[in-house]
């Protein structure tokens, strides 16, 4: 008898689970009212970058990501950082030497927007 190992999921299959898990969780969150809050805040592509930002990247990867120019992401990552939905870490490029801006979700000021927004 052949007794094989149940395949272990790969990383891959892993993420991806997770990102779908993230995405739910998320657009659970994103009613239209704060939809149109985070639009009128941070433009049009703030919802789009808040849905695709499952893990700690740069800009310019959301950028490709989005197929839109990195100006405008930056523009709204910082717009978002403003109201502080988004956060940001600088870490060095050991190849350039340039500092590269590593952004993040804070998932705490995202659950509670919905919340605020119904108080104002």
């Amino acid at each position: 008898m052949n007794k094989s190992k149940p395949k272990k999921a790969t990383k891959k299959k892993a993420t991806k689970s997770l990102k779908n898990q993230i995405k739910k969780q998320r657009n659970a969150i994103l009613n239209r009212s704060v939809k149109n809050y985070l639009k009128s805040v941070a433009g049009e592509y703030a919802v789009k970058i808040i849905l695709n930002l499952y893990e700690p990247t740069t800009a310019d990867d959301i950028a490709k990501k989005l197929n839109v120019r990195t100006s405008i992401v930056r523009a709204a990552l910082n717009k978002l950082y403003d109201i502080r939905i988004t956060q940001y870490s600088a870490v060095r490029d050991k190849k350039t030497k340039k500092k590269k801006y590593v952004w993040t979700i804070r998932e705490d000021y995202l659950k509670a927007l919905p919340e605020k927004l119904e108080s104002k």
